[in-house]
């Protein structure tokens, strides 16, 4: 008899896209802001929100998840760009680039979301250069595989306040040890 191969390939992309929009929805709408507040008892009428409506996410992978994302994103009105080796149409985003041209992507975006795999040609794709080319504003959002990101380069511009923040679904080493600097910043 031939062996049988599978793979559950895209089973949680529905998943880590709604986990995705879940987080930028918090971050623009405030939602731990004002949930801290209600848990001190303080009537918080100084917080001002914003909306997805009119903002920009750059999603690195147009796999699964990257398309889920593309889909939900276009759902709130924002403006997608994708990133990816395939350069193509994709259906719910506006402008396709390579890889090779992440740095003309970076500026625009409000959200960068990272969906790709880990490979030589990904591995610490995030570095400090494409830190200090992002919107101080901007949110980085890994839901890929930790070792796209230079860790050290990115506490570094968050500290440095050249970015808002970032949302961290993998890391390097996981589970993520208790001693790990990531624990103690509020905009990670």
């Amino acid at each position: 008899a031939l062996p049988i191969f599978t793979n559950s390939r895209g089973i949680n992309a529905p998943t880590i896209s709604e986990y995705v929009l879940s987080a930028m929805l918090n971050i623009v709408r405030k939602s731990f802001v004002f949930a801290d507040r209600a848990r001190q008892k303080v009537w918080d009428a100084e917080t001002t929100v914003d909306e997805l409506l009119g903002k920009t996410v750059g999603i690195f992978g147009l796999g699964m998840v990257g398309w889920e994302v593309a889909k939900r994103a276009k759902a709130f009105d924002m403006t997608v760009l994708g990133v990816d080796v395939f350069s193509g149409e994709v259906p719910f985003v506006d402008k396709c680039y390579p890889p090779e041209q992440r740095m003309e992507v970076l500026p625009q975006c409000d959200f960068v979301v990272l969906c790709m795999p880990l490979l030589p040609s990904t591995q610490g794709m995030i570095d400090r250069n494409e830190l200090t080319v992002m919107k101080k504003t901007a949110w980085l959002i890994n839901v890929g595989r930790g070792p796209l990101v230079v860790t050290d380069a990115l506490v570094e511009a968050i500290d440095a306040n050249m970015l808002a923040g970032a949302v961290l679904d993998v890391f390097d080493t996981e589970p993520l040890p208790q001693k790990d600097v990531l624990w103690s910043r509020e905009n990670i």
